[in-house]
This record gives C-alpha cells, sequence and structure tokens, in this order.
C-alpha cells in the first residue's frame, strides 16, 4: 500500500490555547489553503480548482480531520459527524460518526436532542463550550474533555435559504476554554468551503428555481384576466413540469460554475497580494 506524500510544509506551527488572534488568523488561513492544495491536487485534479471531480464529502472529511489535528495542538479530537438516520430508515433523527482522528474513539450515535453536536444542529449555529461539565445534556465520549466547539456544515455552504445541515465539524480538547470566537471563525470558514465544494444540494436549488417559476407562471396568468386565471394557472403548472426540472438543472449548474469561478478569483487575488 502507497500514500501520496503531499507537501504540508506550508501548515503552520500548532495553535495552543491562548495564542494571539493574530496567529489564529494567519493558522486558519494556511490550514485551509492546505486543505484546497491537498483536495483540488489528487486524482489529477487543477491546483486552482476547489476539489478534485473522483472525490466525496467523506474523502474530504478524512482530509481536514488529520490537518486539523496535526494544526492544532491542544486538540485531542478533530473530525466530523454526518447527519443520517441509524439503520438506514428514512427519518432522520440523529448524527452518526464519521471521519475523525482522535485519542479515543467517536460516538457511534448523537441525537438531535442530546450534546454539543445535537444543539450545533438544532439551532443551526456553532457551540463553543469552555467547559463541558457545564453544558445540559453534555455526551462525554471520553472524560478527559473539557472543553469542544462544534461546527455545522451546511448543503451548499450556507444558512441562508433554509440550506440543511449535512454534518458537522466537531474539536475537543483536554485543556479547559481551549476556544473561543477566532477559533469559532476560522472553522466555519472551513465548513463553509466543504460544504460548497462537496455538499452542494441539488433540491435546494431546485425548490427556490421551481418557487420562482411558479410565481412568473400566476403573475401571467392574472395578466390573463381574472376569469382565466385559476384554471390557467393549474394547467400551465402542471404541464410545464418536465421543463421546470430542465431549467433546476441547468440553474444549478451555473451556480455551481460562477460559485468555482468566483473562488478561483478570489484565491488568485490572495495570491497576488
Amino acid at each position: 500500500m502507497t500514500h501520496d506524500d503531499h507537501d504540508l510544509t506550508g501548515l503552520p506551527a500548532p495553535l495552543r490555547p491562548g495564542d494571539p488572534p493574530e496567529t489564529k488568523r494567519e493558522a486558519y488561513a494556511a490550514l485551509l489553503d492546505a486543505a484546497k492544495h491537498v483536495l483540488s491536487s489528487a486524482e489529477g485534479g487543477d491546483a486552482d480548482a476547489d476539489a478534485a471531480p473522483g472525490l466525496d464529502a467523506v474523502a474530504a472529511m478524512a482530509t481536514l480531520s488529520f490537518l486539523l489535528s496535526r494544526a492544532l495542538g491542544h486538540c485531542s479530537w478533530a473530525g466530523f459527524y454526518r447527519r443520517r438516520a441509524p439503520g438506514g430508515q428514512e427519518a432522520e433523527d440523529g448524527l452518526v460518526v464519521g471521519p475523525y482522528c482522535g485519542k479515543s474513539m467517536g460516538c457511534l450515535y448523537i441525537p438531535f436532542t442530546r450534546g454539543v453536536c445535537g444543539a450545533a444542529v438544532r439551532e443551526r449555529k456553532t457551540q463553543v463550550v469552555p467547559d463541558v461539565s457545564l453544558f445540559p445534556g453534555h455526551i462525554a465520549c471520553a472524560s478527559s474533555t473539557r472543553s469542544e466547539i462544534v461546527v455545522p456544515v451546511f448543503e451548499g455552504g450556507d444558512a441562508g435559504g433554509g440550506a440543511r445541515v449535512a454534518a458537522v465539524l466537531d474539536l475537543d480538547s483536554e485543556a479547559a476554554a481551549a476556544f473561543d470566537e477566532e477559533d469559532a471563525r476560522g472553522l466555519e470558514a472551513l465548513a463553509r468551503w466543504l460544504g460548497r465544494a462537496f455538499l452542494f444540494s441539488f433540491g435546494a436549488v431546485a425548490v427556490a428555481v421551481r418557487g420562482r417559476a411558479r410565481r412568473r407562471m400566476r403573475g401571467r396568468a392574472r395578466r390573463g384576466g381574472a376569469r382565466r386565471t385559476r384554471g390557467m394557472g393549474r394547467v400551465r403548472l402542471i404541464h410545464t413540469r418536465p421543463l421546470l426540472l430542465v431549467a433546476q438543472k441547468n440553474c444549478f449548474n451555473r451556480t455551481v460554475d460562477a460559485a468555482r469561478r468566483r473562488r478561483q478569483k478570489d484565491d488568485k487575488q490572495r495570491m497576488q497580494t
């Protein structure tokens, strides 16, 4: 078995609790660049792209878990919990353990109603916990854990538009108050990139496009006269459904391409500065 010998010399020195904000900002920026480089250069991908065509979210999560464990010296556990129903059932009522690096085994299943990870999904925001013993319903996967931070990962990268929480990024430390708001901002940037590059939701785009298309159709029906509005609106909505699906797919492709071009432009501008 062989492994790719990626150059990780660009990674900063491991962060420690109490490091100044400037040091943390630089470290997380370097970590994001390293993740993009490793994942985009795999499988013959373009180093300027966000992700390699042959990789999926699980491969990206495994890589990020390793990089985080190397970049955060005080981190005793770094990994992901993925949104999935136990036993492969239709209903989604919890998280199952995903890729991780740590000193202890991760919890196999966490319900949405318990723990810091469950709170991140319910509240759809990052949870910074300086002392896990004071957090109601905390699940102790390791008795040595003193503090924790959990960041939700949204499909498409952003929480807007009711985007679904597809996973959470969970980091534990054996030191108290090991994470702060600067860590939260840096980890949220990683989560946004992961969601944009590997967890884009076609369903979210389809719902938005369908809603806009139906509103336009209803507007045209109203302009055609009050008597024709109801029947005409129903008929057009029913018979244009195949066209809506095509429009949704085209919109999805254009959205992905535009997001990729924006990210490449931002990366080039950052490198030039």
